[in-house]
């Protein structure tokens, strides 16, 4: 009896130290996966601060294209109000050749009665 329950304490005792050591491989699993976990949480947190960084961009970036679109919607409405006062000025330039096409006509007939009275000056002196 006594060979048997020290067998069975033997066999008991291999099976406690069989489990303390699987306790003991679980603990260090369970160690290590907390450092992963760590480890994950950290680079996780630096890819939030990563994204965060990324999101400011794409804001001031957002910022940029309304001012750039802004400009853009000013510098056409300028850009019409250029070609409006061209358009002014082809239109007044026209004007103004055609009234100095005139005045040159005018000129030149102003002239030949110039020459003519003159012509005519000439043959009146010439007969006194």
């Amino acid at each position: 009896e006594k060979s048997r329950l020290s067998k069975k304490h033997v066999d008991l005792e291999t099976s406690l130290n069989d489990t303390k050591t699987s306790v003991d491989n679980c603990e260090a699993k369970c160690d290590e996966l907390r450092q992963a976990l760590h480890k994950k949480q950290i680079e996780n947190d630096t890819m939030k601060a990563q994204l965060d960084k990324v999101k400011m961009k794409l804001g001031i970036m957002e910022g940029d294209k309304d001012t750039v679109e802004a400009k853009s919607r000013d510098l056409k409405a300028k850009n019409e109000e250029l070609c409006d006062n061209a358009a002014e000025l082809d239109v007044g330039l026209k004007e103004t050749k055609k009234k100095l096409h005139q005045k040159e006509s005018l000129s030149l007939i102003l002239n030949q009665q110039m020459d003519e009275w003159e012509d005519r000056t000439k043959h009146l002196s010439n007969r006194i």
